[in-house]
C-alpha cells in the first residue's frame, strides 16, 4: 500500500500553483488592459486625423495676430 501523504507535501505545492497561475492571470490582465489602451489611443487619433482631413481649415484660427493686437 501507499504510504499517506505528508500533510503540507500536497497543500504547499497546490498553493504554489495556484500563486503561480495568479501571478500569470495578473500579467495577463495588465497586458490585456494595456492593449485595450493602445487601441483606444489609436481610435481616438483615427478620428482626430479623419476630422482633420475632412475639414482642414477649422483647425486655422480666423483671427490675424494684427487684429488681435492692433
Amino acid at each position: 500500500m501507499n504510504p499517506p501523504p505528508h500533510p503540507a507535501g500536497p497543500s504547499l505545492s497546490v498553493t504554489r500553483m495556484e500563486d503561480a497561475a495568479a501571478g500569470v492571470d495578473v500579467d495577463q490582465g495588465v497586458a490585456v488592459a494595456f492593449v485595450v489602451l493602445l487601441g483606444l489611443l489609436l481610435v481616438a487619433a483615427t478620428l482626430r486625423c479623419a476630422r482633420l482631413v475632412a475639414d482642414p481649415y477649422s483647425a486655422v484660427p480666423t483671427v490675424t495676430w494684427e487684429e488681435q493686437n492692433g
